[in-house]
């Protein structure tokens, strides 16, 4: 999850910036309209029309300010992710991330062989110590309570 945000704040990064552009232009463009300016043969627009284009134009100014928000927010971690510490964490993480894989496939794909026991030569004298060895500790882990 964390590569996925890092690699992400890049992509998010340019695509506010080019949208912070196009509200801008497109707040220019209608700005010129509004005024008349760059059209011509076309009287200046009347009151509904005005009324139209300034809606458009509150609108460009909206997308432009939440683009300009969303710039700010992303900044920190874009600058973070595109610096040379971020991008040798980024790939250290990558590293992690491939050795976990590789892990979980070992374990999906093991087998389990039933194994010989009682292979160990008999000794009575060191089987019984063994045992009171495994008693003393059992009794030494039991709870007073």
């Amino acid at each position: 999850m964390v590569i996925y945000i890092l690699e992400q704040a890049g992509k998010d990064n340019a695509w506010y910036q080019e949208r912070f552009k196009d509200a801008e232009r497109e707040g220019c463009n209608l700005s010129h309209e509004i005024l008349g300016h760059g059209i011509t043969n076309k009287p200046l627009p009347k009151y509904k029309e005005r009324a139209v284009i300034a809606t458009k134009w509150q609108n460009a100014l909206l997308a432009r300010r939440a683009a300009k928000d969303n710039i700010a927010l992303n900044q920190p971690l874009y600058e973070f992710a595109d610096s040379e510490f971020g991008k040798q964490a980024l790939n250290k993480l990558r590293q992690i991330l491939g050795k976990i894989r590789k892990a979980e496939s070992d374990m999906e794909n093991r087998v389990y062989f039933k194994r010989q026991t009682d292979i160990a030569p008999k000794n009575p004298d060191l089987e019984k110590n063994l045992n009171n060895l495994i008693n003393d500790w059992k009794r030494s882990t039991q709870s007073k309570y």
